[in-house]
């Protein structure tokens, strides 16, 4: 399975293998596997878990966190499941995410006065207060574009 996701996509192969081989060499010394016999068990999850962010909305954070839960704490819990469990399956609906990032701004008054007097930095608070509440479920640029676009609407209204 491994080697044919390998060759059919090169790109998320270079990308998985940069952030999945530390957390596994990690693994590795943590648990002193002298040989593959010692890991075999875990060759069918991340397999499973290479298949499953090939097909599904995960944040980066997510993904690491999901390969770490395999990795530590690999059950008889399937990849789905854990995802479940864990809540790690990104925000995609704009409805939700717009009402995430309007509550935060209707609870950060003093921001958003420091957004209409034209610090623009501000929106990276903002983003961190959406990562936070939404536990990185959305990704950074969805925020950014909730969040200035929100803001300008402010701004707008204040203007008329």
């Amino acid at each position: 399975i491994l080697c044919n996701f390998a060759t059919s996509n090169r790109t998320l192969c270079h990308s998985l293998a940069h952030w999945i081989s530390g957390p596994f060499l990690h693994y590795v010394n943590d648990f002193e596997a002298q040989s593959l016999k010692d890991i075999e068990h875990l060759i069918q999850p991340i397999a499973d878990f290479v298949i499953f962010i090939q097909d599904n909305s995960l944040t980066q954070q997510s993904k690491q966190e999901l390969f770490n839960q395999i990795l530590y704490h690999s059950n008889s819990s399937s990849v789905s499941e854990l995802v479940e469990r864990l809540h790690l399956l990104e925000i995609t609906n704009t409805n939700e995410i717009t009402s995430i990032c309007s509550k935060i701004i209707l609870n950060q008054p003093k921001a958003v006065k420091d957004y209409l007097i034209g610090k623009r930095r501000v929106i990276r608070y903002f983003v961190k207060m959406g990562s936070q509440t939404s536990n990185n479920r959305i990704k950074e640029s969805t925020l950014i574009e909730c969040f200035s676009q929100l803001l300008s609407d402010i701004k707008d209204k204040q203007s008329l």
